[in-house]
């Protein structure tokens, strides 16, 4: 039994059919979601990734409990795998693949944007892990504090691919609707996301398994799509 499975059973809609990543391979998220994590992990295990984790978490996280070392993990991991999460985006789907999914639900807003989508789709999931462990006691306050720095950051590293995004306070400030330049992505994507739990979640989707390749603790989960 999975840790966190409690907070599996909540995070998105059923996508097994219907929305798709690339036009002319019709693949679709599910497919491409588990092929990322394929080749994510290869690539850890050729150029030996892991021991680049390991140091690092010994050198900035110091002593903490194991609940926190594994949502750090389990946080680190998963950017591969929630980064083109934001491609349920009904104007992407319209726009980039001309398939028409739920168009009534676009966002037009953000428009056919996905990076800033995915984004919000990590960092809300992740937050809740985060608060519900602190609500719990498995992690204390300072933990907290820690892993919500990162749930940030690896948010921002997300909203960076295919987009503009260029440091972390102009991400910042677009989360809360006061870019100065009037980008406020970030702030839409959330309401958008607001909208989608609301009206489109059906079924879950997403869970955690587990992987035969240990990774830093030995018991990596990996977020995978249904």
């Amino acid at each position: 039994m999975c840790l966190l499975s409690k907070h599996c059973t909540k995070f998105l809609h059923s996508y097994r059919k219907g929305i798709l990543i690339h036009e002319t391979q019709k693949e679709t998220l599910t497919e491409h979601t588990r092929r990322c994590q394929k080749y994510w992990f290869n690539i850890v295990e050729a150029k030996h990734i892991e021991t680049v984790f390991i140091k690092f978490e010994q050198l900035y996280m110091g002593d903490i409990t194991n609940e926190a070392r594994h949502i750090f993990e389990l946080m680190s991991v998963n950017v591969v795998t929630l980064h083109d999460i934001g491609k349920i985006n009904p104007l992407f789907q319209k726009l980039k693949m001309k398939n028409s999914w739920k168009v009534e639900y676009a966002p037009e807003s953000i428009s056919s944007r996905h990076s800033i989508v995915s984004a919000i789709f990590y960092l809300d999931y992740f937050l809740d892990i985060i608060n519900t462990a602190k609500g719990d006691g498995r992690i204390n306050r300072d933990e907290s504090d820690v892993l919500k720095d990162f749930a940030y950051i690896y948010s921002y590293i997300i909203s960076r691919h295919h987009s503009d995004m260029n440091n972390l306070e102009y991400f910042f400030s677009g989360l809360t609707g006061k870019n100065t330049e009037g980008d406020n992505s970030g702030k839409d994507a959330y309401d958008w996301y607001e909208m989608f739990k609301q009206e489109l979640y059906k079924e879950p989707v997403v869970k955690l398994r587990k992987l035969d390749w240990g990774f830093i603790s030995g018991k990596t989960w990996a977020l995978n799509m249904i």
